[in-house]
């Protein structure tokens, strides 16, 4: 079966669509796996979400990408939190919700 992707998002309109998501409290931290909850290690969902809404967040639009059934691409923000880690944030939206996985780069094993 062979499905078009959805277009990716640009920069505008991925930041249009976080800033949405969050004023109106549709989105759902998700955690895949012991491996991810490691990473994700000292970083809490309120630094999380301190992170999407700063003005100083960056999109690392070289590691998006997109799975084969998935409804949107999956998007990497780069941000750091108040202690000054650095944490990388994969976002993907469904028809009505952002989805957000974090990963703390500063845990991160080689």
């Amino acid at each position: 079966m062979n499905t078009t992707p959805p277009k990716n998002k640009t920069k505008q309109e991925l930041f249009e669509s976080l800033e949405t998501a969050i004023k109106t409290g549709n989105y759902v931290f998700m955690e895949y796996g012991e491996k991810s909850s490691v990473l994700r290690q000292n970083v809490n969902d309120l630094q999380i979400i301190n992170i999407l809404t700063s003005s100083t967040k960056k999109h690392d639009a070289a590691r998006d990408a997109y799975q084969d059934g998935c409804a949107d691409w999956n998007y990497h923000i780069i941000g750091k939190t108040i202690n000054n880690e650095k944490v990388r944030i994969v976002l993907s939206f469904d028809e009505f919700i952002l989805i957000i996985k974090a990963i703390n780069l500063d845990e991160e094993q080689p």
